[in-house]
């Protein structure tokens, strides 16, 4: 089963991340990752994703690490 946007999101921010969105109009809405709450356009973040899938993707990356360094 697919996750929705707000279900990936959501997982995210459990997880300490904070998630800002820009969709300039070219078919591409752009996710910025952040360890803390920012602005989309204020800098720092740790991660540009380039849609919903490539976001998902780089969340469960984070989560499977933060798991990890807690269990090393």
């Amino acid at each position: 089963m697919q996750k929705t946007r707000k279900e990936i999101i959501d997982r995210a921010e459990h997880f300490g991340l904070h998630i800002e969105t820009w969709a300039p109009g070219d078919g591409a809405t752009r996710y910025r990752v952040f360890t803390e709450k920012r602005d989309y356009h204020a800098g720092g973040e740790i991660f540009t994703a380039l849609g919903i899938k490539e976001l998902d993707i780089f969340v469960m990356g984070w989560i499977a690490h933060t798991r990890s360094a807690v269990h090393a």
